[in-house]
This record gives structure tokens, C-alpha cells and sequence, in this order.
């Protein structure tokens, strides 16, 4: 489920829906790193619709960075008392001026 969740990401938050309001959602031209990369620049925070109410406002944070085409994803959870955060990365697919279409990255080991 949460894969799933995940996986549409983007596309939530390219045409906000009334459950998933970002707290915070900027685009902006940037420039990153020591080779100094010029790159639009997405940040969105808030709180998935289906997070449940122990879960804050800002739990979810997602960047993304059209010229080196990926997104990183941080989400807070809480399990049985215990906070611990997933990461996760998506591929930007497209980026154009109405969404961003990304897919979740399945990184190999061998």
C-alpha cells in the first residue's frame, strides 16, 4: 500500500488534492552542488491523508530536481512508540508546467 502511495507521490502533489494540502509546496530555480547545476527545484511538505492522527502536519517531505531527474522522499513514522523516517527516490519520467510524473526507484544489489 504504502509503495503504492508512494508511487503516486507526484502526481498528488503536481494537482493537490483536498486531503493532501502540502504545509509547504515551492518551485523555484536553484542551483545545485559544487558544479554549481542550474535546476528547477520542488519542495512539498505536509502529512498523507492516510498517516492516521499520530502523525504530524510536516511528516512527509519530498525535493525534487528536474535537471538530474529524481526526487528524494523522507516520511516520519511511528511505530509502537518508536519514530524512525523512510527514505526513498523516484525517477522523474516528466516534468512540465501542469505535473511531474515520477516512478519509485528499485535499486539492486547484484
Amino acid at each position: 500500500m504504502k509503495r503504492l502511495l508512494l508511487g503516486c507521490v507526484v502526481l498528488a502533489l503536481a494537482i493537490p488534492v483536498a486531503a493532501q494540502k502540502p504545509v509547504i509546496f515551492d518551485v523555484s530555480n536553484v542551483v545545485m552542488g559544487a558544479q554549481r547545476i542550474p535546476t528547477l527545484w520542488l519542495l512539498a511538505e505536509g502529512k498523507w491523508s492516510d498517516a492516521g492522527d499520530h502523525v504530524g502536519p510536516g511528516s512527509t517531505q519530498i525535493q525534487c530536481y528536474k535537471s538530474l531527474g529524481f526526487c528524494n522522499v523522507a516520511n516520519a513514522i511511528e511505530v509502537f512508540g518508536t519514530a524512525s523516517v523512510n527514505l526513498g527516490s523516484f525517477d522523474i519520467l516528466r516534468w512540465d508546467s501542469n505535473e511531474i510524473i515520477a516512478v519509485h526507484c528499485e535499486h539492486s544489489t547484484g
